[in-house]
């Protein structure tokens, strides 16, 4: 948590928007970043743009910039600064994701379950193949393994899914509805895989005019597959086009493969992913030779194992959960922790219960419930809004709080990883720059910290304009900063 000093001194110098002010009492190096600051935001291609700059000096503890500090503005994916923030605060940098699978029921014999197999799920994010060699399937085949090597080969009832720790909709209301099955607009569940996505790889045919090769994974009978690409031997003939007919999991390819091609994966949203989840986990214990009787069946309501055997708890944590989350900019994970930090303030998880969790952890920082607008974890809604100096506020007490290695450590570093592992690649900038991104049609912002010559800087950057101006300018700024 920051500083009651750092707060308070944030809370009297960033009351309200007001234009670029010169600070008083700066040193050399100060006077030349508010100067380099003053310069990119006086750019003509800025003239119709929105924008809100704060610069906060680290070891000189002074506002050396602030302009339009307090004007709400469209965050985009700078918004998951807060959902990171949130989530340390409510959740703790220790904090575990738990999946549990259970054998609920009445063993006839060694190998026979009279009852069901229930998964408790917790909202667990990491279930796929990115921390385990692309096998997104990898925790099914442990848990066959462990069923199998206790001889068990059949189970009479169902495989149950506990999806109780998150309510309300997949998806967001909010959302786009015709962007619904592009991987960043993925459903958030309780039990979740690949990223709540299927993987549909497409590569060329036998020869032109031959049907194109498309494949899926996982490949569970959860999605339908209409494939009406054709093979042809023209490059500039190659166009793919994949989607999923909305309120169902039908997904069509449609265009022309070139032969040349080593072959293409287009990630695609998925409805009802908690199906998903338990129909692929059916198909490896059938792989497995364990025979499961009855269907996957979505719980009404919590599912009371406390007499039930606990057969495994898959966990995973919260230092690579926000790595994925910031450096990737997933969206998925963030409305994941979202809800999840909802389900601490009182659940079940959902976005209700997340603006509480958001609400409370900013109320600590000085920033009253009624400052801004929480609609989302992601930033994927456009009503989300905060202002820049409600993203310093954030990045001040992440810094002087218990956590700051993992909240720092997870942002993308310029010209090196993530999604500024293209931008600021110049030896001037290239790793001086730890910031988030955020960018949607017409919004581009960035924030952070930046190393400079005589010191580290906390800087938040919120924009509304041309997305190729506003980001000319955030570069022109944190060449500034590293500068000085």
């Amino acid at each position: 948590m920051v500083s009651r000093p750092l707060a308070l001194l944030l809370a009297l110098l960033l009351l309200a928007p007001h234009p670029l002010a010169a600070q008083e009492d700066l040193s050399p190096e100060h006077k030349r970043v508010e100067e380099g600051v003053r310069a990119a935001l006086g750019r003509r291609g800025l003239a119709r743009s929105r924008v809100g700059v704060v610069v906060w000096s680290v070891e000189g503890k002074k506002m050396v910039v602030e302009h339009e500090a307090g004007r709400l503005l469209l965050p985009a994916s700078t918004t998951k600064l807060v959902t990171m923030f949130t989530a340390l605060d409510q959740l703790g940098s220790a904090f575990e994701w738990r999946t549990a699978l259970y054998m609920k029921g009445k063993p006839e014999s060694r190998e026979k379950l009279a009852g069901d197999l229930v998964v408790v799920g917790d909202g667990d994010p990491n279930i796929s193949g990115r921390f385990h060699d692309g096998d997104s399937l990898f925790l099914f085949r442990k848990w066959a393994g462990i069923l199998k090597d206790k001889g068990l080969r059949q189970v009479t009832g169902d495989l149950v899914l506990d999806t109780s720790a998150f309510g309300g909709p997949f998806v967001h209301p909010d959302w786009e509805a015709g962007e619904l099955d592009r991987w960043y607009a993925a459903a958030a569940s309780a039990l979740s895989l690949n990223d709540n996505c299927v993987d549909v790889f497409v590569a060329p045919g036998t020869g032109p005019g031959a049907p194109a090769t498309v494949s899926l994974h996982p490949d569970a009978g959860h999605v339908e597959l209409l494939n009406r690409m054709t093979t042809t031997a023209k490059k500039s003939e190659h166009l793919i086009s994949v989607w999923r007919a909305p309120g169902t999991n039908r997904v069509s390819v449609e265009g022309r493969c070139w032969t040349g091609s080593a072959g293409e994966t287009v990630w695609i949203a998925i409805d009802r992913p908690d199906l998903f989840f338990g129909r692929a986990f059916l198909q490896i214990l059938a792989e497995s030779g364990i025979e499961v009787g009855g269907e996957v069946r979505v719980a009404e309501g919590p599912v009371d194992v406390s007499e039930a055997f606990r057969v495994d708890v898959f966990r995973s944590g919260m230092e690579e959960t926000l790595a994925v989350l910031a450096k990737r900019s997933q969206n998925f994970y963030a409305e994941q922790l979202y809800k999840r930090c909802g389900l601490a303030a009182g659940g079940p998880g959902n976005w209700e219960t997340g603006r509480e969790a958001v609400a409370r952890s900013l109320e600590k920082i000085g920033i009253a419930r009624d400052a801004y607008v929480s609609a989302d974890g992601s930033g994927l809604s456009r009503k989300n809004r905060f202002s820049a100096g409600h993203l310093l506020k954030i990045l001040a007490a992440a810094w002087e709080g218990p956590d700051r290695e993992i909240f720092f450590g997870a942002l993308p570093i310029s010209g090196t990883d993530g999604t500024l592992a293209d931008r600021m690649e110049s030896d001037d900038l290239k790793g001086k720059v730890r910031a988030k991104t955020g960018t949607m049609t017409g919004v581009s912002g960035l924030a952070g910290v930046v190393e400079g010559k005589s010191g580290r800087y906390l800087f938040a950057f919120v924009g509304e304009g041309s997305v190729a101006d506003l980001r000319q300018a955030q570069e022109a700024i944190c060449r500034a900063l590293a500068a000085n």
